[in-house]
């Protein structure tokens, strides 16, 4: 296998995570739930696929309902696949419950819930304890990320930690010119990538490096509801 499938497998996995507007829980808890999102995934300037994402609920009691479909060809012919469906559910910004099944060179499966101050979570691999006070998965809506030291993937189950280094005000690239944003960089065991916010505080897209000089973008479609150029 190619040293840079070997490292989208590994950031696809670390980097699908929810999308919205940014969760205040302090205020107005009982707000209806954001807006639906769609992204355009590209591996470098080539559209691999799209990556859309369902909320229902409140912002207190928020269910999401996170949906990916990827594909990279070489002459014609099939080097990497990727489908994965993830159902979590979050309260008051903390999460409490993840079912996820992903389809690619290597396939995955997730079910995890919180109780009694810690997330027990099952994979095809076997069964964890994590003891966290408020478990979160790579939720690049909620600006209280960037305080966390630890995630947990949605896709494999893992628990990884995790730092940011904030950039402040760059120009994020898109087919359509630039836009302005704010930028930080997550590091972490296998996961770095560049996360670009508005000046509301919600997510506009993502870049990550992977293995012979390759990227990976995230960039809002023209269906999602802050497209830039509308």
């Amino acid at each position: 296998m190619n040293s840079w499938i070997r490292t989208l497998m590994t950031t696809v996995a670390l980097t699908l995570a929810l999308l919205g507007e940014p969760l205040r829980v302090s205020a107005a808890t009982d707000e209806a739930a954001p807006p639906n999102r769609v992204f355009d995934v590209y591996l470098d300037d080539r559209a691999m696929g799209t990556h859309r994402f369902e909320y229902s609920g409140t912002r207190s009691d928020l269910k999401v309902r996170s949906a990916a479909s990827f594909i990279v060809k070489v002459a014609f012919v099939t080097v990497y696949s990727y489908e994965h469906l993830a159902e979590e559910h979050w309260q008051n910004g903390c999460l409490v419950g993840v079912e996820s099944t992903t389809d690619t060179n290597e396939d995955f499966a997730v079910s995890a819930q919180y109780r009694d101050g810690a997330l027990a979570v099952r994979t095809l691999a076997g069964e964890s304890r994590y003891e966290l006070s408020c478990p979160s998965t790579f939720a690049y809506w909620d600006p209280a990320l960037r305080t966390r030291t630890e995630l947990v993937s949605a896709q494999s189950g893992k628990r990884i930690a995790i730092s940011w280094t904030r950039n402040g005000e760059v120009s994020m690239a898109t087919e359509e010119g630039t836009v302005p944003a704010l930028s930080w960089t997550l590091s972490g065991e296998d996961v770095e990538a560049t996360i670009y916010y508005d000046s509301e505080d919600r997510w506009l897209g993502l870049d990550s490096p992977l293995g012979g000089e390759r990227t990976l973008h995230y960039r809002p479609a023209r269906a999602d509801p802050f497209y830039p150029f509308d």
